[in-house]
């Protein structure tokens, strides 16, 4: 489906129709299915989105307790490490939030290699979903929200590795790259393209190129990533500490 960008003056009306787009979803599929699974971004730029999501009119309005909450991709390192993506959503929103303890999925990154980590983190996803090992289905995440690198990377999927080929896991392994250069853990491209709504947040002059050439179709894989409805693209040139 045709990818469609929205642009905005502000990181604050930028954030303002992200958290509503947030709270729609969810409304819609705890009314669908009983539940809301969303998955959220690595790296700052959600950090606008955390901190309106725990503020008021948000926090009131997002059901917390009907939420399961899962993650794009994740840097091999403790849970503790200030590079976790799980770590820094978990002090920026899920701490604040009244969310059950069992409703926060993150990756086992503590389980030896990364390729085990992969391994037990698909094999914890296909429990969630019901989905077997060796079948061929792929989960139906209600949302998710990804950012975009200045090269086109989204999630852990960089232009030119072995992940971005992945066609029939959940779960993809990266050798040490981006920053900081760890192995990685990345859900894969059929996944993002099998979800009900994927939302990109971009933000900041330096991504203006690649959110036109995303947009318009450029090789890059932000724009191998086509759901069924969607993705929709929320962008603003002022930069995140505006």
């Amino acid at each position: 489906m045709t990818a469609i960008l929205h642009r905005f003056a502000t990181v604050g009306e930028l954030v303002a129709d992200a958290a509503t787009r947030y709270c729609d979803a969810a409304r819609a599929a705890i009314a669908a299915y009983g539940r809301f699974c969303v998955v959220l971004p690595g790296g700052r730029t959600p950090l606008p989105l955390f901190a309106a999501l725990r503020s008021a009119p948000w926090v009131e309005k997002a059901p917390w307790r009907d939420t399961h909450f899962f993650w794009s991709d994740e840097r091999c390192v403790p849970a503790e490490h200030a590079d976790s993506n799980y770590g820094l959503a978990h002090r920026e929103l899920l701490s604040q939030v009244p969310i059950p303890a069992g409703h926060v999925h993150r990756a086992p990154t503590e389980i030896g290699s990364a390729e085990q980590a992969a391994a037990a983190w698909e094999h914890a996803l296909r429990e969630f979903f019901g989905a077997p090992a060796g079948t061929a289905v792929f989960p139906e995440f209600d949302l998710v929200i990804l950012g975009v690198g200045a090269d086109g990377h989204t999630a852990s999927l960089f232009p030119g590795t072995p992940a971005l080929e992945v066609a029939g896991r959940w779960v993809a392994a990266t050798a040490p790259i981006g920053t900081p250069a760890v192995p990685r853990l990345t859900l894969t491209l059929p996944v993002f393209n099998h979800a009900r709504e994927v939302l990109f947040l971009a933000a900041g002059p330096d991504k203006r190129k690649i959110v036109d050439s995303a947009v318009a179709g450029a090789d890059v894989p932000a724009s191998r990533i086509h759901p069924r409805r969607g993705p929709v693209w929320l962008y603003t040139e002022s930069p995140l500490n505006s």
